[in-house]
């Protein structure tokens, strides 16, 4: 009988796990718009949370739109300071590890991205320092993945995974919450 029981708990329990899950969506293009209506209605925690957790799994159009919303409307990560070297970090990062030819993000898109953080962000006038080399890369290559190397090989970012460890770390141990004060 108790194996029974237990085999009933068990199936209960998975049934509400795969229906949880089925509720999820499964691209970023389905919860780009979650991730919309949240930033609509003030909740910026549970939008970073959501845009983050797909950032994290690879998705190029969530780092795209991270990097848009933090260089462009001022979105700020848990725990992040809101200076515009903060801004200016995870802008560039989350830029540097998009790849134009993932998912519905083209070439001019990302270029148009890079360009603005680099131009009006950085201000970096300097043909030969990392941030122009790294723009150099993407101008003249369709391997972002080369551009990717470079850009950590030269120290411009930190591999994505320790960045991600870092943003994980700061949001636990804030209490400053995501921020988002001009996105809509």
């Amino acid at each position: 009988m108790k194996h029974v029981v237990a085999a009933a708990l068990l199936l209960f329990a998975f049934s509400v796990f795969v229906a949880e899950a089925e509720d999820q969506p499964q691209t970023w293009e389905e919860a780009s718009a979650l991730w919309e209506r949240l930033l609509d209605e003030g909740d910026c925690a549970s939008a970073w949370d959501l845009a983050w957790s797909w950032a994290k799994a690879g998705s190029a159009q969530a780092r795209t739109d991270l990097a848009s919303a933090i260089a462009l409307f001022g979105y700020n990560p848990p725990g992040d300071p809101g200076d515009r070297y903060s801004t200016l970090r995870h802008a560039l990062i989350l830029v540097v590890y998009t790849d134009f030819h993932d998912e519905k993000l083209n070439k001019e898109q990302y270029v148009s991205l890079l360009n603005y953080i680099v131009d009006e962000k950085i201000g970096d006038e300097n043909e030969f320092s990392p941030t122009q080399i790294f723009r150099s890369c993407v101008f003249d290559k369709d391997n972002m993945k080369e551009c990717q190397s470079y850009a950590i090989n030269i120290g411009l970012v930190p591999e994505f995974e320790y960045y991600a460890r870092q943003v994980d770390a700061i949001s636990k141990i804030s209490e400053r919450d995501a921020l988002c004060p001009n996105v809509k």
